[in-house]
């Protein structure tokens, strides 16, 4: 299998009939460049690190905890490295609760007792969990759930079962199967989103108007820029707003991902942006600089996100694939 001479990032250069190939192989070099720091385990940053992290649990730098907190650990950055800088006017740091919606991520509802990590790091602050997904298995829907430690032990307790109502500390969970946009709750603190795929579903052409609607910093996760910078394409169509520039978050899973057609560095939760929303009658500008700025050209060619969708079920030539 052959691989771009020149980004060396794709299995396959088709630079024969890219009209802006010269754009890409550029494009796509920059990105290979991240992955040497993201091989790092990530155990060279200074500010946060899982190194800090292991040492002050005592834990050897040979455990698996990275793998199995690293969405527990991004929303600990998240509050307390990068909503401060970001969305100062919050006080964050101040809060004594916060409630935060999780949507459409499938592995954090699944390993919800990971969760109680949060409780150890900021025990000063009451979490409430609110997870959001329309895939959830039916029995999942409106559970309410507390992460507690009992007998030396960290269990889930149902709070509809007998005795479950008198479970109140500890980190309080709920489980919703539905859209985003159908979901009826009181608004949050914050919202994260855990490799959302803005390409891959349909239903964030309505989740993310409603999140412009409700102006809550928005946080997201993703494996590798590429994504990142798909999911500012999605965004400005379905809201006219943007994306941040990614960063790359301290807290991702040391474990590559391999597959697909490239060869891009690929890390769960390797890259962290939020959402800039399109300024309202009498807001001012956001300070941050969209992604798009930032690049030089955008995917080509240009299509809308509902064209590639139809492109993707009928094909180029009208005929439906299979």
């Amino acid at each position: 299998m052959r691989i771009g001479p020149r980004c060396k990032a794709v299995f396959f250069c088709g630079e024969c009939f890219l009209s802006d190939a010269k754009h890409w192989c550029a494009k796509l070099s920059r990105h290979m460049k991240q992955g040497a720091r993201l091989a790092e385990l990530p155990f060279s940053f200074t500010a946060v690190s899982w190194r800090q992290y292991y040492e002050w649990r005592g834990l050897s730098l040979s455990s698996v905890v990275a793998p199995l907190l690293s969405s527990t650990l991004s929303i600990y950055y998240i509050i307390t490295s990068l909503l401060p800088r970001q969305f100062p006017e919050m006080h964050i740091l101040r809060k004594q609760s916060l409630r935060i919606h999780i949507i459409e991520s499938y592995r954090e509802s699944q390993t919800l007792v990971t969760f109680w990590e949060l409780s150890v790091l900021l025990p000063h602050v009451t979490f409430d969990l609110v997870f959001v997904r329309e895939r959830l298995p039916c029995w999942c829907d409106k559970v309410q759930l507390v992460i507690q430690k009992m007998n030396g032990r960290v269990v889930l307790t149902d709070c509809s079962l007998p005795h479950g109502g008198a479970a109140r500390e500890g980190v309080r969970v709920s489980l919703h199967r539905s859209t985003y946009s159908a979901l009826q709750e009181p608004p949050p603190d914050l919202v994260i989103g855990f490799q959302p795929a803005f390409l891959q579903n349909d239903s964030w052409l309505s989740t993310l108007p409603k999140l412009q609607s409700l102006r809550v910093p928005t946080f997201f996760c993703e494996m590798n820029e590429l994504r990142c910078e798909r999911s500012d394409q999605v965004m400005r169509e379905a809201t006219g707003g943007a994306v941040s520039r990614p960063t790359i978050n301290p807290f991702h899973c040391p474990l590559r991902r391999n597959g697909g057609d490239n060869r891009l560095p690929r890390y769960s939760n390797g890259f962290i942006f939020h959402l800039i929303y399109k300024p309202s009658a009498n807001r001012q500008p956001p300070v941050d600089t969209p992604l798009s700025d930032l690049t030089s050209a955008s995917l080509s060619p240009q299509r809308t996100f509902r064209e590639r969708k139809a492109e993707q079920h009928w094909g180029r030539e009208g005929k439906k694939t299979n």
